[in-house]
């Protein structure tokens, strides 16, 4: 504090430090969810704890100062005296311009260079799936002029995505099906379940290509008299066999990568069928909350089963949260939902809202 005693802190207790982080967190987690209840329960054990350890510590040496405090009572033989909480807070003002500065996973210096700062922000675009001006700018310590000159020049190299505030990751194509047949299973069969309960007996569905939409195939073996309409080979051989199924296969060229037929032919035999309801894949739910595409035809595809369909739900695995893939999808707002495996970030959740689709996540 201006004016006031210089404090050297020497906590050195490992546990104490790693619990003080993960409070931290979870204290960032409640405010970010706008938990009140919780945010104030965990300042407050966090406080309790913080005055104790550091307490202790100037009644063991912990804590020195540099020069002699004025005022009765203030100078102690090993330590200066502060009230507990206001020891904790400067313990936590403290700890946490370190943690600003080093991060726990990188260790990068402050104010890094700039190399160092692009392979940070490349390595939190692909844990997170975007990233803030205002966040980045606080961590390396730099002005946000210099965070977006940082962005400007990894989207010119075509390594993110320019967003409104910060940056998203940015895909221009689409892994092969085999490839991503094995990302998040777990995740996409519980988005399966909760689809397959949307649907009742005598339906007409259309499913679309995808991993996601193959879950759901997988899902609804136990429902019957249904009609299912398909581009998707995979979905089409596995819900033919299934007892009380009639399957359509709509045709047109096979995308070898996609393992499912597209184009103008798809399109065509589309429009002959009454769909009660429709499952459709994305590449992407973007910052700003709309699913996006890869192709063109798969964008032209999916905003036309939009248009057909009584009902028409987008199904998206969180590993699609927040990036960027380059086509809109026509008709996205006049969707039913979008079916997750988990909780999108608020701001997300928030900008989906405002599109009109119901966010529906999976139990």
């Amino acid at each position: 504090m201006p004016g006031g005693p210089t404090l050297l802190l020497e906590l050195s207790n490992p546990d104490y430090r790693t619990r003080s982080q993960s409070e931290h967190r979870d204290l960032l987690t409640a405010c970010r969810r706008r938990d009140g209840k919780k945010a104030v329960s965990v300042l407050r054990q966090h406080l309790r704890e913080g005055s104790d350890t550091l307490v202790n510590a100037t009644d063991g040496g912990g804590c020195r100062e540099n020069s002699k405090p004025e005022g009765q009572g203030a100078a102690r033989k090993r330590g200066a005296w502060l009230p507990p909480r206001r020891f904790a807070a400067t313990y936590c003002n403290i700890n946490a311009r370190h943690e600003d500065a080093m991060s726990p996973v990188s260790r990068l210096p402050a104010r890094a260079l700039a190399p160092r700062r692009h392979d940070e922000i490349l390595r939190r675009l692909g844990a997170q799936g975007s990233v803030s001006v205002a966040e980045l700018a606080g961590f390396f310590d730099v002005s946000r002029e210099t965070i977006r000159r940082d962005l400007k020049l990894l989207s010119d190299q075509g390594r993110l995505g320019i967003v409104h505030g910060g940056a998203a990751r940015f895909e221009p194509s689409e892994p092969a099906m085999s490839q991503r047949s094995q990302e998040n299973a777990q995740g996409k069969a519980a988005i399966g379940r909760a689809a397959a309960g949307l649907v009742r007996d005598g339906m007409v569905v259309f499913l679309d290509s995808g991993t996601t939409t193959l879950a759901i195939a997988h899902a609804m073996t136990e429902l019957r008299d249904l009609t299912i309409c398909t581009a998707s080979l995979k979905i089409a051989l596995h819900l033919c066999h299934v007892p009380g199924m009639r399957v359509h296969m709509l045709g047109g060229e096979v995308d070898p990568g996609e393992e499912a037929a597209s184009g103008i032919d798809t399109l065509d035999a589309m429009a002959r069928f009454r769909v009660d309801m429709a499952f459709l894949g994305g590449g992407a739910l973007s910052p700003v909350g709309e699913v996006t595409d890869f192709t063109r035809a798969g964008a032209e595809q999916r905003g036309r089963m939009i248009s057909l369909a009584g009902k028409a739900y987008f199904v998206l695995d969180s590993s699609k949260f927040g990036k960027l893939t380059p086509l809109r999808i026509p008709n996205f707002e006049r969707a039913a939902g979008v079916i997750v495996d988990t909780d999108p970030e608020f701001a997300l959740a928030e900008a989906l809202s405002h599109r009109g689709p119901e966010l529906i996540v999976a139990a």
